[in-house]
């Protein structure tokens, strides 16, 4: 774990260094550019198959992310997701409620942020395209519960802090792939209240043999793709 703390954080020196040593370099040029030329792209990003296939294995989820140009080569982009449940909890809920006659729900929300140097970005322009390096995080939790008793609860939750490296690309002048595999530090837990009023006990899912592998602490693989357009 050391080994490869020390690795992320020589890896973040370079892209820092990279970084500040080009905007260094371009700042005087940037001035002379003329004012159309200066104007910050931005861009909206998602990924349907979220709704399918997403972070939390029992969630799906409604990605939102907006990417805007900073510089010749930086870029920051923020996200926010809205969870619900997938296809296969959907149905384990509905069959509980039918049988049960209880309203179980689950809902939650995902926020992520990340700053990109763009390794061999161009004067001529701000557009956001091209290899790229940086930093990654991400906070993502989904909580089930009974709708008249929100206080008993099953909280699911995945952090993550990544170094990522990537390529976006842009195509016909309106939209944009995004893509990136990374590697960092993961901290993934449940937790549960349960309350004497409540009709309904909850219990861990962690220790699930078909779950565990996702919970705990250590290293964290990141592969994601984006797709969008930039304006």
């Amino acid at each position: 774990m050391k080994k490869l703390q020390l690795l992320i954080f020589c890896c973040c020196l370079y892209v820092l260094g990279r970084g500040q040593s080009t905007i260094s370099g371009r700042s005087a040029f940037e001035s002379e550019l003329p004012e159309f030329q200066k104007v910050r792209i931005s861009v909206l990003k998602t990924n349907p198959l979220a709704m399918i296939i997403s972070q939390i294995p029992i969630a799906g989820e409604v990605r939102g992310l907006y990417e805007r140009m900073l510089s010749a080569n930086q870029s920051t982009m923020v996200g926010v997701s809205y969870n619900f449940p997938n296809f296969l909890m959907k149905e384990i809920i509905d069959s509980f409620n039918v049988s049960t006659n209880l309203k179980l729900r689950m809902s939650g929300f995902r926020f992520q942020a990340a700053y990109k140097f763009y390794l061999f970005g161009q004067y001529e322009d701000f557009l956001p395209q091209g290899f790229y390096l940086g930093p990654h995080a991400s906070y993502n939790y989904v909580k089930l519960y009974e709708a008249q008793h929100r206080d008993a609860f099953l909280k699911v939750t995945f952090t993550n802090v990544s170094l990522i490296a990537g390529y976006q690309v842009l195509i016909a002048k309106t939209i944009a792939i995004d893509t990136y595999i990374g590697g960092g530090y993961k901290y993934n837990f449940d937790e549960v209240k349960n309350i004497r009023t409540a009709p309904v006990s909850f219990s861990k899912i962690s220790g699930d043999p078909g779950l565990s592998q996702f919970f705990g602490e250590g290293f964290k693989f990141s592969l994601a793709v984006n797709v969008g357009w930039y304006f």
